[in-house]
C-alpha cells in the first residue's frame, strides 16, 4: 500500500513524500488538531520509505481523509469545499476473492475468523432493507451490487454509494443491537446521501435525522431489533428543557459518526406521520427522489414535498421551523367552562398540531398564534396529546393534572398509564426552564397533591409501595 502525503519542513513549506506502511514505529515531531475545522496535522521527523513484506493483522490501520460533513463524495464530480481537497493516492494490490451474491456482496474482512456462511444475516437484512427502500422511494438501487467490507474502523459503519464498511467487532457479534442498527442505517444512506443529498453542509443534520427515523420505521416493519418508533421518540424527549438548544447539542448517534445533531430533530418526522397519515414521509421520499435523484436538495425542497404529500401547508411550516430553530415549542393549555385556551410560552411562534381528548371525543387543533381559544366541552377528563404524537412540550393547568391523577386507574381515561406518566415527565422538564408563571396561592395545595400523587404512582409502578 502506498500513500503520498505532505511533510511539513517548517513555516509554510511542504514537501511531498511517499510512505509504505510496514507496521514500524514512526517518529512524530508534532501534532496539531484544529477543533473548529476538525483537521489533524501530523509533522514527522524523517521521511520513511519501505516495502511491507506482509500485512500485520494484529495491528490494523485504516488510512483515509477527514473531510467536511457530507463525506468524500463531494470531491467528485464537484467539491463543496475546495480547501479540503485530498492529495492522497492509496491503492491496494491485493486480489479480493469475493463471492457474487445478488444485490449484496460480502467482499472482504481483515478478521481471519470471518466466514461468509456465518454472516448470512448481513445479506438477508441488507436485501430486505434494499427492497423496502426501493418500494418507499420508487427508485431502484442503481448499481449491480452493494459491496460490504468488515474493517477495524472507529465508527460503527460508513456508507458511500456502492460500498458499506462495517466495524469488524460488530460483524463478529451479531447479537449486539448496534450491529443490525448500523447495517440498516448504512443501507438507507445508499439512497439518502448516496443518491440524494443536501446542498449545504449546514443542513446535513436533516439527512441524518431522516435516516434515523427511517431506520426506526423500517425496523417496525421488518422486526429486526426490539425497537419501536413510539418508544424511541419517548426516550429522546428531554428530561430538562433548560438544557435543550445550547451550543453543545446532544449526539444523535455517536462521536465516531462525526455527526453532531440534536436528538430532537428526529421527532418531527414521527409527528408528521402520526398527524397527516402513516405514509406521509414515504410519499415525501417518492416526490423528492422523482425530482432530485443524483442531485442535491435543501430543506425548502423537503418542505415543498411535505406540502404536496399532505395537501396541507402546515406540514411544510412545521418541517421548516423544526430545522431552523434551536429548541422545541412549549404550550400551556387551560381548560375553561366551554373552551380551551392555548398559550405559546416560547419566544418564537410555532405551528403545532395538537390532539385534545375528552368525553366529547378527539379533536385536532392547529395552534399557530401566541394565544388561541377554541370551543370545547367535556364533562370529565381533558387531556392534550393523549397518544404522545406531538413533538411539542404541552403543560396543563393544575386542575387538569388533579383530574389526570384520578384518570390513572379509570377505564374512561382517554390516555394510557404510560402516556400519563410521560405527560407528568414533560411537566417536570418544563418546570426547570422557569418559564411557567408562579402559581396562585390557592393553587399551591393542588400542586403539592399532584406531585405527591405522582410520586405514589411511581412507587406503585416499581412495586415498592406498601399497601395497607
Amino acid at each position: 500500500m502506498t500513500a503520498n502525503i505532505s511533510h511539513m519542513l517548517g513555516g509554510d513549506q511542504y514537501q511531498s513524500i511517499s510512505m509504505y506502511f510496514i507496521g514500524a514505529t514512526l517518529c512524530v515531531a508534532k501534532t496539531v488538531f484544529d477543533q473548529r475545522e476538525q483537521h489533524l496535522s501530523i509533522i514527522l521527523y524523517d521521511i520513511v520509505e519501505a516495502i511491507a513484506p506482509r500485512w500485520n493483522r494484529n495491528a490494523p490501520v485504516m488510512v483515509g481523509s477527514l473531510l467536511t460533513a457530507g463525506s468524500a463524495k463531494k470531491i467528485l464530480p464537484a467539491m463543496d469545499s475546495p480547501a479540503y481537497k485530498a492529495e492522497t493516492l492509496i491503492y491496494n494490490r491485493t486480489t479480493l476473492d469475493g463471492v457474487n451474491i445478488p444485490a449484496v456482496e460480502i467482499v472482504f474482512s481483515l478478521n481471519k475468523n470471518f466466514r461468509r456462511e456465518k454472516h448470512e444475516w448481513i445479506y438477508n437484512e441488507a436485501s430486505k432493507v434494499i427492497a423496502l427502500m426501493t418500494q418507499w422511494t420508487s427508485f431502484p438501487y442503481p448499481l449491480d451490487a452493494l459491496k460490504l467490507f468488515s474493517a477495524p474502523i472507529r465508527a460503527s459503519s460508513h456508507s458511500a454509494l456502492g460500498l458499506i464498511t462495517l466495524q469488524d467487532r460488530l460483524v463478529e457479534h451479531p447479537s449486539y443491537t448496534l450491529a443490525h442498527v448500523s447495517l440498516i442505517h448504512s443501507v438507507i444512506q445508499q439512497w439518502l446521501s448516496g443518491i440524494v443529498s443536501m446542498s449545504s453542509a449546514d443542513e446535513s443534520c436533516f439527512t441524518e435525522s431522516l435516516t434515523t427515523y427511517l431506520e426506526w420505521k423500517i425496523n417496525e416493519q421488518l422486526n429486526i431489533v426490539n425497537k419501536t418508533r413510539a418508544g424511541e421518540i419517548e426516550a429522546i424527549r428531554p428530561k430538562d428543557m433548560s438544557a435543550e438548544g445550547r451550543d453543545e447539542p446532544r449526539m444523535l448517534r455517536s462521536l465516531e459518526m462525526m455527526q453532531s445533531c440534536p436528538e430532537r430533530f428526529v421527532s418531527i418526522f414521527y409527528t408528521i406521520d402520526e398527524t397527516f397519515g402513516q405514509d406521509t414521509v414515504i410519499n415525501m421520499l417518492k416526490l423528492v427522489f422523482r425530482k432530485f435523484a443524483y442531485s442535491v436538495t435543501s430543506i425548502s425542497d423537503w418542505q415543498q414535498a411535505a406540502v404536496q404529500a399532505t395537501g396541507n401547508h402546515y406540514a411544510g411550516q412545521m418541517l421548516s421551523e423544526w430545522f431552523t430553530r434551536k429548541t422545541r415549542p412549549i404550550l400551556h393549555m387551560y381548560v375553561m367552562a366551554q373552551a380551551l385556551q392555548f398559550e405559546q410560552i416560547t419566544d418564537e411562534l410555532w405551528t403545532v398540531p395538537v390532539e385534545v381528548a375528552g368525553s366529547s371525543g378527539v379533536q385536532l387543533v392547529a395552534v399557530t398564534d401566541k394565544t388561541m381559544v377554541i370551543p370545547y366541552s367535556s364533562h370529565d377528563y381533558v387531556i392534550a396529546d393523549p397518544r404522545r404524537k406531538s413533538s411539542a412540550m404541552i403543560v396543563h393547568d393544575v386542575d387538569s393534572y388533579v383530574r389526570m391523577i384520578r384518570c390513572w386507574d379509570d377505564s374512561r381515561c382517554p390516555a394510557s398509564q404510560s402516556a400519563v406518566r410521560g405527560i407528568i415527565r414533560d411537566l417536570a422538564a418544563v418546570l426547570l426552564t422557569n418559564k411557567l408563571p408562579a402559581p396562585q396561592i390557592q393553587d399551591v395545595p393542588k400542586w403539592k397533591a399532584v406531585f405527591k400523587s405522582h410520586f405514589k404512582i411511581i412507587l406503585k409502578s416499581l412495586k415498592c409501595l406498601q399497601m395497607s
